[in-house]
């Protein structure tokens, strides 16, 4: 009878084993990283971020109404060809995004311009939901939506502008989900 309890329990450990390996295959370990710190007087808005992202900015609004763009992007050599053009076709990589309304002329809450313009991206919601959260001590709606990738947007109206931050992946355990939330925890709007 010991033998049998005996070769159970090595059998046991070993299925252990064999799982936490297959479990963690697939999975990066990463390095710490250090944070960044992205400022903007202008737009009122400071945010840290990781130094394993690359950060570029624009301005793609119009005459009529200011759209400012920031785009963190994983620093690597694909998403650099990539930035710069020099990759073979393909969609691009995902992201941290922050986009900056112009809001004082129209003056929308933040329900309204989630719910009522196509930049939110609400309509591609798969369950519609709407979660309110505190974001740098500003009320903030957070949802999910689903295109190309999936995504998370969490908005903040201010008189001034209004600020989409969201985040594409591919799976929930998507480091840069991890990202995204540290991000957010760092940000401060005036």
């Amino acid at each position: 009878m010991n033998k049998v309890k005996t070769g159970l329990i090595i059998g046991g450990i070993i299925l252990i084993a064999v799982g936490v390996f297959f479990t963690t295959i697939g999975k990066q370990i990463t390095a710490p990283t250090t944070l960044k710190e992205y400022s903007n007087s202008e737009h009122s808005i400071s945010f840290k971020y990781s130094d394993a992202y690359y950060l570029e900015e624009k301005e793609v609004g119009n005459g009529e109404r200011t759209h400012h763009f920031i785009s963190l992007t994983e620093d690597t050599e694909e998403n650099k060809q990539v930035r710069e053009g020099t990759a073979p076709p393909r969609e691009g990589p995902t992201a941290i995004t922050v986009d900056i309304f112009q809001n004082n002329l129209d003056g929308l809450s933040v329900d309204q311009w989630v719910t009522g313009t196509n930049d939110s991206n609400f309509k591609l919601s798969p369950d519609g939901t709407i979660t309110t959260l505190t974001v740098g001590e500003k009320e903030a709606l957070s949802y999910r939506w689903s295109g190309l990738y999936e995504g998370k947007s969490v908005v903040i109206a201010t008189p001034e502008f209004v600020y989409m931050f969201s985040v594409s992946y591919l799976t929930p355990e998507d480091t840069i989900l991890r990202d995204f939330d540290a991000l957010l925890a760092t940000v401060n709007i005036q």
